[in-house]
């Protein structure tokens, strides 16, 4: 199994069939299928399953994001949505 260095923003945590999740914006790094090389965009949305990160580690840059859908499939139950607003329900989506 090859290891891939990232650099990734999470958006969302929470679990999906139980285990530890996060939906996040990747950035930089590598990853099996590559990251977009255009302009308009700089990085790929991902899902993660927490327990395969390792050497993890925390870093002080900008918060990189760009628009992604409402709904999320990867994450049946959410624990914290990092762009949720007041009065959204992010267990339904939204």
């Amino acid at each position: 199994m090859m290891a891939y260095t990232g650099c990734f923003v999470p958006h969302v945590l929470g679990r999906k069939s139980g285990r530890l999740h996060m939906f996040c914006y990747q950035f930089g790094g590598g990853s099996r299928s590559g990251l977009p090389m255009v302009p308009e965009r700089m990085g790929e949305w991902r899902c993660l399953a927490v327990e395969k990160l390792s050497e993890v580690e925390l870093r002080a840059d900008g918060w990189h994001t760009e628009p992604r859908s409402p709904r999320q499939t990867c994450i049946d139950e959410i624990e914290l949505d990092a762009d949720a607003q007041p009065g959204d329900k992010p267990q339904q989506g939204h």
